[in-house]
């Protein structure tokens, strides 16, 4: 961190100021001036450099991971802490809480491999957060990148509505996509006021929901077993749910669900396809 004065006979006719988060160069005319501005900017620069500063281990506390599809953002709340000089990183979710393995730091650079097969974590990392990548599977070399805040606490968006719509129940998937397999796939949803918990299902694998009701809009998203899903939608007039879906890095499908008896053994009856009523958000 440097100050620079240059003094002209009794004025100062520039100041510049400098450090690894802030560089300020101002023009002032006389030293009564520009002294309560120099003080001005030290107190600044002490908050600018509150968010330089390095650290060896990430900071202890809760993250949002906000991992980065074609369309869409997929968020994952992480737990993390440093006890006895070892980094301990946990996923969260609606059941509780699953460590991580293999946590390592190299360099600089956070790796830890995520539970239920979500993927491994590449990131480096501040006082103030992550960032890196995400590397599902060796097969697919896919590797999505995130971003991760440090204190923040919402799935897919910061501020919640009061009036929202209901996706609670047992819903069956289709798509018509020859892509991405979603035949016998089925979602499991609970809801309270706008957060949404559950399961999504296929044939071979079970993932755990983040999900959050959003006005009348609805946003799920899933990990594991080496796949991210991302589905984004409303009810049409019939209350049928259609939106639009991504998987992993594939391009966006639109997708329907109806809902299902919870006893019934037939949830993959053909349906006839749906066309969209409005345009689905894109955040």
């Amino acid at each position: 961190m440097t100050v620079y004065l240059r003094i002209q006979s009794q004025s100062v006719t520039s100041l510049e100021y400098r450090h690894c988060c802030l560089s300020i160069d101002v023009n002032v005319r006389n030293v009564f001036t520009s002294v309560p501005l120099f003080l001005s900017l030290l107190t600044a620069s002490q908050l600018v450099l509150t968010g330089c500063v390095k650290v060896n281990t990430p900071v202890s506390g809760e993250y949002r991971v906000a991992i980065s599809l074609s369309d869409g953002i997929v968020p994952l709340p992480l737990q993390i802490s440093n006890n006895g000089g070892h980094t301990q990183l946990v996923v969260v979710n609606q059941t509780g809480s699953t460590p991580a393995s293999n946590v390592r730091i190299v360099n600089g650079i956070l790796t830890a491999t995520l539970p239920d097969e979500i993927g491994e974590l590449h990131a480096k990392f501040d006082s103030h957060g992550m960032a890196g990548e995400l590397w599902l599977d060796s097969a697919t070399k896919l590797k999505l990148p995130f971003t991760a805040t440090l204190n923040a606490r919402y799935r897919f968006f910061e501020k919640s509505l009061t009036d929202n719509v209901d996706a609670s129940g047992r819903w069956a998937i289709l798509t018509d996509s020859a892509t991405v397999n979603t035949e016998n796939m089925q979602m499991t949803l609970t809801q309270f006021h706008d957060v949404i918990d559950g399961e999504l299902k296929s044939a071979n694998h079970k993932w755990k929901v983040i999900g959050q009701a959003h006005g009348d809009d609805v946003f799920i998203a899933a990990l594991g077993a080496n796949q991210i899903w991302l589905l984004k939608g409303g009810f049409n007039q019939q209350g049928v749910l259609v939106g639009q879906l991504w998987h992993n890095s594939d391009a966006v499908i639109h997708w329907h669900a109806v809902h299902v008896d919870a006893s019934s053994d037939n949830q993959s009856e053909p349906l006839p396809p749906i066309t969209l009523p409005w345009p689905v958000p894109t955040r």
